[in-house]
Order: structure tokens, then sequence, then C-alpha cells
């Protein structure tokens, strides 16, 4: 039965699913690992128990298009409660308070 509905789609309907749904959630899926995970916590030990993650240092718009400030990570963990749009302010405070010698 699930043979004749694939049967009736064209070539071109099978193109279109591919490339505006397929395409998409791979490179969404690639994004999100490669700004949430990877990069915010490569320098990471395996064995440390404690999780210190990393901040990107992107220019704010260039974060925005990175998974809305996803590179903001180090933020995010102090403060998760924060929305994402609140981020780049945090970012900017805590970079002030690591020039002034407040955070480690």
């Amino acid at each position: 039965m699930l043979w004749f509905a694939f049967k009736s789609v064209t070539p071109s309907a099978m193109l279109n699913v591919f490339i505006f749904c397929i395409v998409p959630l791979l490179l969404s899926s690639m994004q999100l690992f490669i700004f949430g995970t990877y990069l915010p916590h490569r320098h990471q030990g395996a064995g440390e128990a404690k999780q210190q993650a990393q901040s990107l240092e992107l220019p704010p718009l260039l974060s925005l298009l990175a998974c809305y400030h996803f590179g903001y990570h180090r933020e995010h963990h102090i403060n998760p409660s924060l929305a994402w749009f609140e981020l780049p302010a945090a970012r900017c405070r805590s970079k002030e308070l690591a020039i002034s010698g407040e955070l480690n």
C-alpha cells in the first residue's frame, strides 16, 4: 500500500522535498553542533568534571546568524535564564569584568 503512495510522486516533487526539507534539516543540525557544542567545548579535557564552556569571539551580527547567539555559550551557562537577545549585552559585561580582573 505504501508503494502506491510513492509511485505517484514525481521526481521533481522528490527533488523539492530533498532541497527544501532534507538539506535545511542537515545544515541546521550541523550548525547547531558546530556553534553550540563543538566550538564552545573544544578546549575541555576528557577527564575534567567541571565544564568550562567558552564563548566564541564573534561580532554580534555574525553571532546572531550563528544560531541566535549560540556562540555566547559561557554567558548562557552563567545565567541560563537570559533570552537569546540578552546574550550580547551579557557578553559585553563579562568582557568588561574580565578586563577589570573580576572574572576568572
